[in-house]
This record gives C-alpha cells, sequence and structure tokens, in this order.
C-alpha cells in the first residue's frame, strides 16, 4: 500500500480488494471455527442449523430445558467460536432476526415466516427517466426486484405490499404508470411462473442460458440514446457477419485449430459514459508544501 511517498507491506491477513480473499476467508473458517466449535455443538443438540454467507451467519439454537446450562452452553459456543483469531459480533437468541436483506420469523404454530429486509434509512434511488440508460436497464430493474420479493416473502400480502411500495418509489423517482406498469405486470406474471418451477426445472433453465450464451459475441458499447439501437446492431451482424449473402454462415467456418466456429449470436452489452462524478472528481492528489509522510511519520515515532 502506498500513502504518500510512504509503502506499507502487509504481512499478516489477505490484502482487501483481492479476488481470491473472500473464498480463502470461507475455507479458513470452515476448516477452524466451522470445522470444530460449530461441528461440536451440532453434536451436542444444541446448534440444530447454521449457515454462512463469508462474515454473516445465522443458526438455530435449540434452547436447553435447564436454562442455566442453555446459557452456559451459549456462552461456551461464543467463546469458542472468538477463539480462532476472526471476533464474531452475536446477536442473541430471538424467535425474529435479520439475516442479509431478509427477516426469518418462528411462528407459534412451529412454520417459519420470511419477508423482505429493507434498511429504515434506505433512499432508493432508482435511476430516474431522463437518465441516458438503455431500455434494458429499467426493465431489468423491475424484473429482478419483483423477482426478489417473490422469493424471500412466504406470504402472498407480504408480496402484494412490496410491489406496492416499489411502484410508488418509482412513481415518486419520476415514472408514470403508464412507464411502470406494462413492464411491471410481465415481471409478476414471470415470477409467479418461476416459483412454481421445481428445483430441478430451475437449474435446468439456468444450465441451458449458459449454453446458449457461451455461443455468443458480447459487443460491449457505451450507451448513447441516439446511437443505432441494439435491434439495428443486431440485424447488420446477422447480415454482413453471422450469415452474409453468398458466403458461409460463421458457424460453418474453422478456426485456427480446425474447429467450428462456434459463434452462432451476438448480444449487445452496453456500459454508460463517464458521469460528472469521474470527470470532476479527484483521483491523484497533488503534491503540498511541506514535509513528506514519511519523515512526518518517523518524528512522530520518535517522540
Amino acid at each position: 500500500m502506498k500513502f504518500g511517498d510512504l509503502f506499507a507491506e502487509q504481512i499478516k491477513g489477505i490484502a482487501m480488494g483481492l479476488c481470491p480473499a473472500p473464498p480463502i476467508s470461507c475455507l479458513v473458517v470452515a476448516l477452524t471455527q466451522e470445522a470444530t466449535t460449530v461441528q461440536k455443538h451440532r453434536d451436542n443438540g444444541n446448534l440444530f442449523f447454521q449457515q454462512r454467507f463469508i462474515d454473516d451467519g445465522a443458526g438455530v439454537w435449540l434452547v436447553h430445558p435447564d436454562p442455566i446450562i442453555n446459557m452456559q452452553r451459549w456462552n461456551e459456543f461464543k467463546r469458542e467460536m472468538n477463539s480462532h483469531g476472526l471476533k464474531w459480533i452475536f446477536t442473541e437468541p430471538s424467535k425474529s432476526i435479520v439475516f442479509m436483506d431478509m427477516t426469518i420469523s418462528k411462528l407459534d404454530q412451529g412454520s417459519v415466516h420470511t419477508d423482505l429486509y429493507e434498511k429504515p434509512l434506505a433512499l432508493y434511488l432508482y435511476i430516474p427517466p431522463r437518465s441516458s440508460h438503455s431500455p434494458g436497464v429499467f426493465k431489468s430493474l423491475i424484473f429482478g426486484q419483483v423477482l426478489r420479493i417473490f422469493t424471500l416473502c412466504s406470504n402472498l400480502p407480504d408480496v402484494q405490499r412490496h410491489i406496492k411500495d416499489f411502484y410508488d418509489r418509482l412513481n415518486r423517482r419520476g415514472y408514470t404508470h403508464w412507464d411502470i406498469m406494462p413492464t411491471l405486470q410481465q415481471a409478476v406474471k414471470h415470477a409467479t411462473t418461476f416459483m412454481q418451477l421445481s428445483s430441478a426445472e430451475k437449474l435446468q433453465r439456468k444450465q441451458s442460458n449458459s449454453e446458449q450464451n457461451a455461443t455468443k459475441l458480447f459487443l460491449h458499447l457505451p450507451y448513447h440514446p441516439k446511437d443505432p439501437t441494439s435491434s439495428t446492431l443486431q440485424q447488420l451482424f446477422r447480415d454482413h457477419v453471422l450469415s452474409p449473402l453468398g458466403e458461409d454462415p460463421l458457424f460453418e467456418l474453422d478456426n485456427g485449430t480446425g474447429a467450428k466456429v462456434a459463434i452462432n449470436g451476438m448480444i449487445t452489452c452496453y456500459h454508460c459514459h463517464p458521469n460528472l462524478g469521474n470527470i470532476f472528481s479527484v483521483r491523484k492528489l497533488c503534491k503540498k508544501e511541506g514535509s513528506n509522510v514519511a519523515s512526518r511519520w518517523l518524528e512522530r515515532s520518535n517522540v
């Protein structure tokens, strides 16, 4: 890490920002805490269920009939979890918890109720209507949020309440009823159909989409509303690259290794132009007059 003219070398732990940092951290936790402490308390019958997403975990703690023994085992579990180097912040056992973006509650009948959790201070700053984004961004926003609501909510009234709130927030951002409703109705229909699929059918659909994308060429472009539309680019690709008139189709040609060119379509991937923040935000601080960082650090060390 560089700060001014001072260089610091990290000698312990994983450097932040590296791609393998989360999976390596998960492996360390799995081989230390989960292989010992978690398994121990599962075997003694207290920890009935435990799941973790990187550094967020949730579990089901079976209460011992004797409250003194129960508290002793709970404190022992917390102490042992924090004895491996990684310190956890525990929430005391409750019939309702917030885990990630979901509220999980145990009902008196023994069933479990789940609901979408939204932070009280969330601003819901969705892209405004006049923002220069491709039309697919707004459609993806609605489809993704509606499917998320259907997935995380176990009761239909909660689903309806969150979709109405979502509609109101889009409306307050400047979208009209006619901007929202056609896409919202399509999203609800899609989510309803998707939730009726079995796990095997969902996996099969995911694999099918992955296989189809593997044969597509991805064209990355900055989006501008006055540029040719995505459908125009698609047609140009089909007419002049994929299946040109009087020429062999692209997918029937051989590549450099003698295999067929496995491309039968193109997907246009838009990204935004630099915004005002990218242009005006300071990326490199100018050198100021005075002593440098290293000399000031040495002075403090000597003191």
